[in-house]
């Protein structure tokens, strides 16, 4: 053994066991931190699980491509797996987290990761075996998703599946419209027929223009690293090497700059070639099932800096993922718009932009960025701050006041999904419905209270309101008029789901014009008429 080598491996031995407490320590934190905060996030809001399914999908492509090892990738998909077993405990055993697409994810990339040494053993080129891995997850996942759900005979999560069709296709249904009707679930908003209103406000505070500039960056590096592992790796290379064990090496080198990235910060490039060079095929470690693809990447391109762009890569396929979430359900620009701003952080990034650093300061291209952002900025500032009033609904406070003094605390009540949350919390009454709508029975019922509002007979929804026990139904007439865009009206909107009362006036209105004889009027103001359901 040579004296450089005995001086690297020692050096590098003394630090290992100086350092490794506390990088253990740090690390198992930050899996147990990713757990506490799925929990978090998916415990208030049962969409989370998509949002999650983005970020896992994002990991693998990463993992895929060969930006990460197997080994971190495994215990990442195992604090998830936790965290979402957790959630179904806290939830009372909510069965759609286990059936959702989520979920199934997860299996299907922790199998992919344990069938690794047989992904590695086919004669395919490299380019095909990230195809294979793709396709895998992708058609596995939705075949697992429906298996379970077929087994399990879970259908709360149904109507998202349906949502997403009807976003590419002509599909339509009750459930469907009732999502993309509203503002805040349909496309993007547009300004006009032939402009989208967000990217042009995105374009006024240079938001969008820098987050281009960024991920062209990051792309070109992509394309260039990608390009070096598809020109320079051949495929009966890598098999080769796995047959005959010589994976020991580069094992090797991949578990010391794992461990080690802060020394190698600190090292010059020729300590760095001096490492590659003079660790040879002598050392022993444990040999990691490792597509060659990522140690010929490593030694290459990977050792410049401390992570690789790993972080680069995956935040840019993040926002990918956020864009398309964001054009197809507006809602869901609450994820685009602060990740646009994280990756507009990257401006200031060497690994990057190292070029224009070496001779522009970074803080002066900070400092005019930032300025020009200010322009529009602090327009946009000056616009909330003008916002100044308060809520008022007097209309509804009457309703409920009457509710709460002129009923019986068992009276059970039934309306608009909105109402009957206010009618659940202020006034304590049973209700039948409520805003919560990932639920399969939940839907159904709901469905049958805005009957009220298609144009069936009125003895007709009597007789299903009577089998829900309802004594009470709260009838909004704007609810019967109102029109976000053509054929979001609720009577419209029912003769897509009834199409063979098409035609007949609206049940709502005759009810608005008398009640009777299968109901009556007890209460009414401005907004709401509480009909009471007269039992046979």
């Amino acid at each position: 053994m040579s004296l450089e080598k005995g001086y690297l491996i020692s050096e590098e031995s003394r630090f290992w066991w100086r350092s490794a407490p506390r990088a253990t320590k740090l690390y198992r934190g930050s899996l147990i931190a990713l757990c506490i905060s799925n929990v978090f996030f998916m415990l208030p809001w049962q969409f989370a699980q998509f949002v999650l399914l983005t970020q896992i999908a994002s990991l693998f492509s990463v993992y895929v491509v060969g930006y990460i090892d197997r080994c971190k990738l495994q215990k990442i998909i195992y604090m998830h797996m936790i965290s979402l077993a957790l959630c179904f405990v806290l939830m009372f055993g909510n069965s759609m987290l286990l059936t959702s697409y989520y979920a199934s994810s997860l299996v299907i990339i922790w199998g992919i990761l344990a069938m690794k040494p047989h992904f590695l053993k086919i004669n395919v080129s490299e380019l095909s075996l990230w195809a294979i891995q793709g396709c895998f997850w992708l058609f596995g996942t939705i075949i697992l998703k429906y298996l379970t759900s077929k087994i399990f005979g879970i259908a709360d999560d149904a109507h998202i599946g349906n949502l997403l069709t009807s976003k590419f296709f002509s599909y339509k249904d009750f459930d469907t419209l009732l999502y993309t009707c509203a503002a805040e679930f349909d496309f993007m908003e547009k300004e006009n027929l032939s402009e989208f209103q967000t990217p042009l406000r995105y374009t006024k505070t240079l938001l969008l223009p820098v987050v281009l500039v960024v991920f062209f960056a990051i792309v070109r590096k992509i394309i260039s690293d990608m390009w070096g592992v598809l020109t320079k790796q051949q495929t009966h290379i890598r098999k080769h090497q796995f047959d005959h064990g010589e994976f020991q090496f580069l094992s090797l080198l991949v578990t010391v700059t794992h461990h080690f990235q802060s020394l190698l910060r600190k090292c010059d490039r020729l300590l760095l070639h001096l490492l590659v060079i003079q660790l040879g095929f002598d050392g022993c470690c444990e040999v990691e099932l490792w597509d060659l693809k990522l140690q010929l990447f490593l030694c290459t391109t990977l050792l410049s800096s401390s992570d690789g762009g790993t972080n680069l890569v995956y935040h840019a396929l993040q926002l990918l993922a956020y864009t398309a979430l964001g054009i197809l359900i507006m809602r869901l620009k609450l994820f685009l718009t602060p990740h646009m701003c994280l990756m507009a952080s990257l401006i200031c990034s060497r690994q990057l932009f190292g070029w224009l650093f070496c001779k522009v300061h970074p803080g002066a291209v900070v400092f005019a960025v930032l300025a020009a952002m200010s322009i529009q900025g602090s327009a946009n500032l000056q616009t909330q701050w003008n916002i100044v009033g308060e809520f008022s609904n007097l209309p509804q406070e009457e309703l409920l006041e009457w509710i709460k003094y002129s009923t019986k605390p068992e009276a059970v009540f039934a309306g608009a999904m909105p109402t009957m949350a206010s009618v659940k919390l202020s006034a304590l009454r049973p209700i039948v419905n409520h805003p919560h709508y990932e639920d399969a029975g939940l839907r159904a019922r709901t469905k049958i209270v805005y009957s009220m509002y298609s144009r069936k007979a009125a003895e007709e929804v009597k007789r299903e309101l009577i089998k829900l026990q309802v004594n009470y139904y709260i009838l909004e007439e704007s609810w019967c008029i109102r029109r976000s865009k053509p054929g979001c009206s609720m009577p419209e909107i029912w003769d897509v789901e009834d199409p063979a009362n098409a035609g007949k006036p609206p049940l709502c209105n005759l009810l608005v014009k008398d009640s009777k004889p299968h109901f009556t009027t007890v209460f009414q103001n401005s907004v709401y008429k509480v009909l009471e359901v007269i039992e046979e």
